[in-house]
């Protein structure tokens, strides 16, 4: 193994490229420099790509000389988005004037996390392009603007001057909004959404704020929006709609359908599609059951209209409720080409092959010749356009149709070729969790709704009465220590969720941040308790260094991509259809107690045989997944080996 700069010398032989690689891996995160000038002695893409990454994460820190240098050929990387943007802002005021890609830098991190853009704005208000930026960041996330601006702290009135201060006319629209008080903040958020059109002229304000309280017209406006936008300018729409449909599917779901029947009729048929489209991650048997009757006559139509809009995620959840036997029964099964075409031209490419990966292994004999079909023939295309990235994504969806057994002849011949990648993680070698003193650190994320507070009172529960465990309370977290035989140590840190106060829960997961960082623990265990609309705020947590993360809300599979760009060594345990807290609690206590009593290594097999043989009698555990059997792990580590 290479240790020192000194030992990396060019040429280097090809047989050492995994240790220079462990090297590299070492020296970008000390002298990022000397990695990074080191990029080409590595032959992987994919090898190259990792220690980029790392490289200039650290320069950002440590070196900003060095990361200047190098934002250029960062710029266009999918994991720029995951860069601090605390860092990223002071590289921007250093280059302010110099560089344009000092923008791009800041909007890539923005658009994904618009929430973190807007909570800081004095780190760019004053840079020459940040009125600007601020602009694009309040469009792409009007309702969280108008929020953080109709409060009455010192931070809120500065926001709302901010804001009366834009050159924009619809900005400015979000201003007046937040100063007023007839209006409640659910409904102020709704017509936030709509305030470029208030802007226009084309919807009154009294209009909108009607519109607002009615949600099957609102949600029909929110779609026929979507559907005009230009490409690039639905970010905020999408994330409307999504917000709007999995809040809708979880109250269905809790009422029984009884209080919100009316609304469901009152949708068009294509909008029942896009509210469980967009809805995957909550979408539950109950409203499926009620939706399909709606679309027997017009799928084809609403398709064509759409243009496959969120197709991927309409089936992928209706097999995780047992539903896609009759979903093709109304759609046909030539909806399952339409849905594996086009993955190159898709926003994210390996979140949508991950979600055709769900399907394939989902569909059983479902439509599978017109998979297959489709498959091959976008797999020659993207070969022929020289389009190397896409070509591997439809090679490995081709090896995972013949692994699952269910492959077509169409597709025998291009899978050989990626068979061999498409490996599981069989075990999980429990000593990569624990440091050389024996300690694990976990953090578990709870949030402030009363599913957040009775998720954490359960969790805390399993432990209270457990004479190997023992619980402090630290006011606004808990930690709770585990100890077994030989030394090891866990540590669990969760914070108290508060019922009803926004915001809350991070910021006790922030003072939870600053004690980790002030004894030096580093988190290799990270466990997301609430709902889904919740967990991209616990993702933003995952590094590196965490190796084993549980996704407990519903559909937590949907974010099994997220994890693996942020993690590739990371494995995770999630499900497709409905997390609960009493199989979420169960499993996890049962891991707990696997890892405190010193196994070296956890046959993943194995315990999930132990843990269907106790909870196997709740319908809800089938469609909970261990590491082996998670379809996204499997398909993201293939493909990051093969770049």
């Amino acid at each position: 193994m290479l240790s020192t700069a000194q030992e990396i010398r060019e040429p280097y032989p090809k047989a050492s490229q995994d240790a220079l690689f462990d090297a590299l891996t070492a020296l970008a995160q000390e002298i990022p420099l000397l990695a990074l000038a080191r990029l080409p002695l590595l032959e992987s893409e994919a090898q190259r790509d990792r220690i980029l990454k790392l490289g200039f994460t650290s320069a950002i820190i440590r070196q900003r000389d060095v990361a200047a240098v190098y934002l250029q050929s960062v710029i266009d990387r999918p994991w720029i988005a995951e860069t601090s943007f605390p860092n990223a802002c002071a590289l921007a005021k250093m280059l302010d004037g110099e560089s344009p890609a000092a923008e791009n830098l800041l909007w890539a991190i923005a658009r994904k996390n618009p929430d973190v853009a807007l909570r800081n704005i004095e780190q760019y208000l004053d840079l020459s392009f940040g009125p600007h930026l601020l602009d694009r960041v309040v469009k792409t996330a009007p309702d969280e603007a108008v929020a953080l601006a109709a409060g009455t702290s010192r931070s809120a009135i500065r926001f709302r001057d901010v804001l009366r201060a834009s050159q924009d006319p619809a900005i400015r629209v979000l201003a007046g909004l937040s100063e007023d008080r007839t209006i409640d903040a659910p409904r102020l958020r709704r017509v936030a959404i709509l305030h470029q059109r208030i802007a226009r002229g084309d919807l009154p304000l009294r209009s909108a704020t009607q519109l607002a309280g009615n949600f099957p017209r609102y949600f029909a406006t929110l779609a026929d929006m979507r559907i005009a936008a230009p490409a690039g300018e639905s970010d905020f729409l999408d994330r409307a709609l999504e917000a709007e449909s999995l809040i809708f599917c979880q109250a269905f779901l809790q009422s029984g359908g009884r209080g919100l029947a009316s609304d469901l009729a009152s949708l068009s048929p294509r909008d029942v599609y896009l509210l469980l489209a967009y809805g995957r991650a909550e979408a539950n048997e109950p409203i499926f059951n009620a939706a399909l009757p709606r679309l027997r006559s017009a799928m084809r139509a609403i398709l064509d209209r759409t243009r496959n809009l969120r197709l991927r995620e309409f089936v992928a959840a209706a097999i995780a409720v047992h539903r896609l036997d009759a979903f093709l029964q109304i759609a046909g099964a030539e909806v399952m080409a339409r849905l594996a075409r086009g993955i190159d031209q898709a926003e994210d490419r390996l979140q949508a092959a991950v979600t055709v990966a769900e399907v394939i292994d989902g569909a059983a004999h479902a439509g599978v010749d017109q998979m297959a079909a489709a498959i091959a023939s976008e797999y020659d295309r993207c070969r022929e356009s020289g389009d190397r990235q896409a070509q591997a994504l439809y090679g490995l969806l081709a090896a995972r149709m013949v692994q699952s057994n269910s492959g077509a002849p169409a597709v025998g011949e291009i899978a050989g070729r990626y068979l061999p990648y498409l490996t599981a993680a069989s075990r999980f070698e429990s000593t990569s969790l624990f440091a050389e003193n024996g300690r694990s650190v976990q953090r578990h994320f709870f949030y402030d709704d009363e599913d957040g507070v009775e998720s954490f009172t359960s969790f805390k529960s399993g432990y209270a009465h457990d004479p190997a465990w023992k619980i402090e309370d630290r006011g606004v977290y808990l930690e709770i220590l585990g100890e077994g035989p030989g030394g090891r140590r866990i540590e669990i840190f969760a914070n108290i969720p508060n019922a009803g106060r926004n915001d809350e829960a991070l910021r006790r997961q922030q003072a939870i941040s600053e004690v980790l960082a002030g004894r030096g623990l580093v988190p290799t265990v990270l466990v997301h308790r609430g709902h889904s609309f919740h967990v991209a705020k616990t993702i933003r947590y995952v590094t590196s260094a965490a190796k084993l993360v549980f996704l407990g809300s519903c559909g937590g599979v949907t974010e099994i991509h997220s994890v693996i760009e942020r993690s590739r060594d990371a494995q995770v345990i999630a499900t497709r259809g409905v997390g609960t807290t009493a199989l979420n609690d169960a499993i996890l206590k049962s891991l707990n107690d696997w890892l405190l009593r010193g196994d070296r290594a956890i046959e993943w097999a194995g315990f999930w045989q132990a843990q269907k043989s106790q909870l196997g009698k709740d319908p809800m555990f089938r469609d909970y997944f261990a590491p082996h059997q998670d379809t996204a792990s499997i398909l993201l580590r293939a493909y990051f080996q093969l770049r």
